[in-house]
């Protein structure tokens, strides 16, 4: 089972470190905070499943931010912090582990195997799984998609892709951007657009497609590429080797 992990602290050197520990042990890292108010965003947007979170941040220490999110889907949490007297009060707060830093991978390991525990018993990530299947089973094959399934903890969302401004590759996860919002898809972007209508997105990148009813100016790059504006203010960089397609499609224009 794929597990997705959110990294909640104030020191960039222990996010760093953490990630590495992770990424070694194939857990996807979906994102990084340094703040409690971050971290309440991004567990609301990522909807990971496990968060190592740290007790002292600025803002909103860890505690604060479970009990920000009282009564919403929340991940299986492990406390990291340097500091030991809090290990009581972060099992009353539902922590699945406590530790403290520096810790060495052994111990990780450890925690990983809980964690790994709690969301099996939990059984999420099956009942994820069989929603989105379903979901599959519905659509006809070949036509393009309508409305995408993204997860939002044990549910599905949808969003619609005239929604979409532009798309991301992260790693096993594409991003899909509707503003300031973005919601994470499993799996690799060339598989997400061959469910979309060719005629409306385009890839311009390894790691980007655009929404072409977003594009609102294209410029030439230095590179050979181009500079694409959209609608919503963000810019996207189109490679040299995805000009040829963007020449073809704005041809005329």
């Amino acid at each position: 089972m794929t597990v997705r992990a959110l990294i909640a602290d104030d020191e960039a050197p222990a996010r760093a470190g953490l990630r590495k520990l992770l990424e070694e042990r194939d857990i996807t890292v979906a994102g990084e905070c340094a703040d409690g108010r971050s971290a309440i965003a991004a567990i609301r947007a990522q909807q990971p499943d496990v968060l190592f979170l740290d007790i002292r941040m600025p803002d909103l220490d860890g505690f604060a931010v479970l009990e920000a999110l009282a009564g919403e889907p929340l991940p299986a949490t492990a406390f990291v912090t340097a500091y030991d007297n809090h290990a009581l009060r972060a099992f009353e707060a539902n922590a699945v582990d406590y530790l403290v830093k520096p810790f060495d991978p052994g111990r990780l390991d450890q925690c990983l195997m809980r964690l790994q525990r709690f969301i099996g018993r939990s059984g999420a990530a099956d009942r994820y799984a069989a929603a989105r299947a379903a979901w599959e089973r519905g659509r006809a094959p070949g036509t393009p998609e309508t409305r995408i399934p993204v997860r939002v903890g044990n549910r599905l969302h949808f969003v619609r892709p005239d929604e979409i401004q532009w798309m991301e590759a992260r790693g096993n996860y594409v991003a899909l951007h509707t503003g300031e919002d973005a919601s994470l898809v499993r799996g690799p972007l060339a598989d997400l657009l061959s469910r979309l209508d060719p005629t409306r997105f385009l890839r311009v990148s390894r790691f980007a497609a655009v929404n072409l009813d977003r594009v609102a100016e294209v410029r030439p790059s230095t590179s050979g590429g181009f500079t694409l504006l959209l609608h919503g203010g963000a810019t996207i960089e189109a490679s040299r080797r995805y000009a040829p397609r963007l020449n073809a499609r704005f041809r005329g224009a």
